[in-house]
């Protein structure tokens, strides 16, 4: 209870520090590295107020020379893997932003960030997911019977919210970007159908990355990773000047096929047993199917007139600017 009335404090800390002094930057001078700075002053005053309220309980004279080495090698040894592919993922999204704006525009980099934000935060789904399902895989990591249940369990909710969400997305995308961002947003449309296709596959490439990761084999997980961003940055480098942002997304794409494909045959060796749920896939595919059909006939019984009112629409970002 002490210990969490000290995290309580320097929560509110660096809550008060960066509120004032974020508000000051912005008000006062309208800078962007200043309200950055305030961040920075909020979050090492909160460690100030985290280690004077430890100091008064413990020592930290000799604190080196009691440390056990061997056992921060062995952390090392196991999360230093598991760092270096969440930076190469993000070097991956980053990367296609670099090279779009290298070979085509700034404008560009705008058209691809809305369809990628997008994907970005369908991809929550499964990261929510996995803080759910990682501690039950390391639990139950000597058993592989037990965990190959629960992959094909878990594969198949993913896979449940994955597919309505891809094909639902897909018939819909040019009303979604027109609504929620405008229509100066639609030529990012192509795009955006491009990298729907990325979520099936992503979810179950994140789903076989932690299960890698829960049997000990991160450091496969991360030469997975390398590969795919390898390849991405290599096709983004010829297909985004001959097709453009698409090009970007069909990259992506591909990267995570391969990533999939990488993770599965290992996956597979190592539990010695198969655990694609083949009946969940082709059930919520029908279930997909049957609902894009109903999309379809929705639409061209009840045509969008919103065209006709381009000129008057505002869309939540622009009510926002």
């Amino acid at each position: 209870m002490l210990f969490r009335s000290f995290e309580s404090m320097s929560f509110i800390v660096e809550t008060g520090v960066t509120t004032v002094l974020g508000i000051l930057a912005l008000l006062m001078y309208q800078s962007l590295h200043l309200f950055a700075l305030a961040y920075l002053i909020g979050s090492s005053c909160s460690i100030l107020v985290i280690i004077g309220s430890v100091k008064r309980f413990f020592s930290f004279k000799g604190i080196l020379s009691n440390i056990n080495w061997s056992y921060v090698a062995v952390v090392l040894t196991i999360g230093l893997p598991v760092m270096v592919s969440n930076v190469a993922r993000t070097f991956m999204s980053t990367t296609d932003m670099v090279l779009i704006k290298w070979f085509i525009d700034h404008e560009a980099v705008g058209f691809y960030s809305v369809p990628l934000k997008c994907i970005q935060m369908v991809y929550l789904i499964s990261s929510i997911s996995m803080s759910v399902i990682f501690p039950l895989l390391s639990k139950f990591y000597n058993d592989q019977e037990k965990i190959s249940k629960m992959i094909k369990r878990a594969m198949s909710y993913l896979l449940m919210a994955a597919l309505p969400i891809f094909s639902g997305g897909y018939i819909l995308s040019d009303t979604i970007i027109l609504q929620f961002f405008g229509k100066d947003y639609l030529q990012g449309v192509t795009a955006f159908k491009v990298l729907l296709l990325s979520v099936p596959i992503g979810f179950t490439v994140n789903l076989l990355n932690h299960v890698l990761m829960a049997l000990n084999f991160q450091v496969y997980n991360m030469v997975i990773t390398i590969i795919a961003v390898l390849i991405n940055f290599v096709l983004n480098l010829f297909w985004i000047p001959k097709y453009g942002i698409a090009g970007a997304a069909m990259a992506t794409v591909i990267s995570h096929s391969s990533a999939l494909l990488m993770s599965y045959v290992l996956s597979k060796r190592v539990l010695k047993t198969a655990f694609i749920p083949i009946r969940a896939i082709f059930t919520f595919s029908f279930v997909s199917i049957v609902m894009v059909g109903s999309v379809i006939f929705l639409k061209n019984m009840y045509p969008d007139r919103s065209e006709e009112h381009t000129s008057e629409l505002q869309s939540p970002c622009n009510l926002v600017c």
